[in-house]
């Protein structure tokens, strides 16, 4: 198969992915009592550039969505995705502060105000955000896992682990949540448990080059050196394949 066709295919899959989590997405309950009115139809115009990645676009279409209707929360929530998409992370949190003014009960908010928190290293800060949505929504493993990442950076690695377990067992699939746990069993040394997260990573996501690396780092500490060549090999295969595909 040639290089062209191969990006055609992974560009048709990437935009389906994107149009299920839209689905997904208009269906929430902020959602389905708004994208029906003339604003709510600037918000999933800008959602739909928020898939294609054209946070630029999509901003527009949210700023006619807020000014038809300034006092909805789901506007500035959405603006504040596209913000934060766009990296502009001190933007991003004047929405979403703005949509929870409007809505305080608007966990989604709250898990992405701790993210772009994150983002900004503030750690602290963030943890608040997420312990707020994680008490709005005891079933969003995403808050967990976001919470979780923020400990490891506080150094906590027990309650980092505490949060990875919460997010596992709430839901198993994501590979993220078993490689975030493994650096932080890396970091408590504890290479073994390390190892075991890394496979299970791998065999949910065998694509993700920063797992095999941080799987040969830990084979190395345990002086598995051929094991932690293969996977240093794999994790440069990887990184060059998709080098050649951008």
């Amino acid at each position: 198969m040639g290089k062209g066709n191969l990006r055609i295919i992974i560009a048709i899959l990437a935009l389906l992915a994107g149009l299920m989590k839209l689905f997904i997405y208009l269906n929430t309950p902020e959602q389905m009592e708004f994208h029906t009115t003339e604003a709510g139809r600037y918000v999933d115009g800008g959602n739909l550039y928020i898939q294609m990645g054209q946070y630029d676009r999509a901003i527009e279409d949210y700023d006619q969505a807020i000014r038809l209707e300034p006092k909805n929360a789901v506007g500035y929530y959405d603006r504040g995705l596209a913000y934060f998409g766009l990296e502009q992370d001190q933007r991003a949190i004047e929405d979403f502060d703005q949509a929870i003014s409007l809505d305080p009960n608007y966990t989604a908010a709250y898990k992405y105000l701790g993210n772009a928190y994150a983002e900004l290293e503030q750690y602290k800060r963030a943890i608040q955000d997420y312990d707020q949505a994680i008490h709005l929504r005891p079933e969003d493993h995403d808050a967990y896992n976001g919470r979780g990442a923020a400990y490891a950076k506080l150094k906590q690695y027990e309650r980092a682990i505490q949060d990875y377990d919460q997010a596992v067992s709430l839901d198993p699939k994501p590979a993220e949540t078993y490689d975030n746990r493994g650096n932080a069993y890396v970091a408590l040394k504890q290479y073994e448990r390390a190892i075991q997260d890394y496979d299970q990573a791998i065999s949910l996501d065998s694509n993700d080059a920063d797992t095999y690396l941080h799987r040969g780092m830990a084979y190395k500490k345990l002086k598995q050196n051929d094991r932690a060549r293969q996977d240093f090999d794999r994790a440069r295969q990887l990184e060059k394949t998709v080098d050649t595909l951008q």
